[in-house]
Formats: structure tokens, sequence, C-alpha cells
């Protein structure tokens, strides 16, 4: 049985995907989301790509444009930044850097990467060997990649990875399960964000939650 992991976002009508096949990414892929035909299309890729690589974070931070960030090749932790720009049927990659003599997350691996309504990506979590619990926003500019760590504040989470988030209209953030050493998690957590500080609130469960889980997808509904 073929072993395989994911990350897909949403793209106009279609679906942008990037496949890790066993251990490895393999294909950086479109398909239609329409129900009568799912058709897939591997797109024609330029400029400095990703190595091959798994469990890495990606996001979309305006129409046709994604940011990769970490993940690793099952010999090392990365933290490099890709910016890939997709048009029709071509992928274009822009390798970005950390701003000079700024700080920037570890290098990792099953992390959440999330975008949020104020144009600020929010890297948290994962293990770079050892679990974290670490938030870091970042903005792009040109090619530099400007990081800032956040301090947490309130029930901040334990650390982890295999977790989700996901960002609402409101700016806020809200991140469920994942794995540490303790096991599986189920715990959920709402994010806000504001003086460089990541205040959690951890929020009770009624009804029938979930079991424990890891690496599992998680979608934000219009309704909150």
């Amino acid at each position: 049985k073929i072993k395989r992991s994911f990350t897909n976002l949403a793209l106009g009508k279609y679906l942008t995907l990037m496949v890790s096949l066993g251990t490895m990414l393999v294909c950086l892929c479109s398909t239609s989301l329409s129900a009568e035909s799912a058709m897939w299309t591997k797109l024609n890729s330029s400029g400095d790509a990703p190595t091959k690589r798994k469990a890495f974070g990606m996001v979309e931070v305006a129409e046709g444009t994604f940011i990769v960030f970490g993940g690793n090749d099952l010999t090392s932790f990365t933290n490099n930044i890709q910016k890939l720009e997709v048009s029709g049927t071509t992928s274009t990659w822009t390798q970005l850097y950390n701003s000079i003599g700024a700080d920037a997350p570890t290098a990792r691996d099953h992390h959440t990467m999330t975008y949020f309504v104020d144009g600020v990506t929010v890297v948290f979590g994962g293990s770079d060997g050892t679990f974290q619990n670490d938030v870091w926003e970042m903005k792009v500019s040109g090619i530099s990649a400007v990081w800032n760590q956040l301090t947490n504040a309130g029930a901040t989470p334990s650390v982890r990875a295999g977790h989700t988030m996901t960002a609402f209209s409101d700016n806020t953030g809200v991140m469920f399960g994942g794995n540490n050493n303790d096991g599986y998690l189920n715990d959920v957590y709402q994010l806000q964000r504001s003086d460089n500080t990541s205040h959690w609130t951890q929020l009770t469960d009624s009804g029938s939650p979930p079991s424990r889980r890891s690496s599992h997808a998680m979608t934000g509904l219009a309704d909150g």
C-alpha cells in the first residue's frame, strides 16, 4: 500500500496540490473542483523549486501566490522558504531569504502555516527533533521573509506537531489536536494576536468531540 501525504489549497475553481508520495515530494498538480470532471494537470515548473520533502507548510497569500516553508527530506529538517506563483498550467518558483540579522523559526516539520485576514502568515509549533509551541508572524517583502516571534500568553497550548490551525474573518485562529511526547491530542485553542503577543484561550468542548488525532485536516466554515 502506497503511503502518501499532501498539502492542498484552493485556487479559484482549482485545487493546487503538493504531494508527498511515500516519503518524498514528487509533484505539483492542479485539479478542477467540478463534480462532473476532475481533470488532473501537472504544472510546468520553472525557477528555484523546493527540494523533495514532506511535512512542509503551504499557504496562499494572494490569488495564485503561495508560500512553502519547512519540512524534511528524511536526512534533515529545513527552514527554507519558496514563493510559488501559478498562472494557468505554469508554476514559477522564487527562493525567499530570511531578513539579515533577524530571528527566524528553526528548521522543522509538521508545523502549521496559516494566513490571517490582516495579511500576516502565522507559523506555530512543529518539531525540529524536539516538539515546539512557538508562534511566528511572517510577511514577504520582495525576496525577503520578515519574521517576528510572538510571546505566548494565557492558556498556551503544550508543545506539539501534526496539529491543524484555521483562521477566521475576525482575525482569530483556532488550533486543534496534534501529538507530542504524551501521545495524540484533541484539545482546542483560540489564538488572538496583538502587541507582539499571542493570546491563547483553551476552548471548552460540548457535544461529542473528535477522538485524539494527528496529521488530520480542518477547515473554517463561513458561519464560524
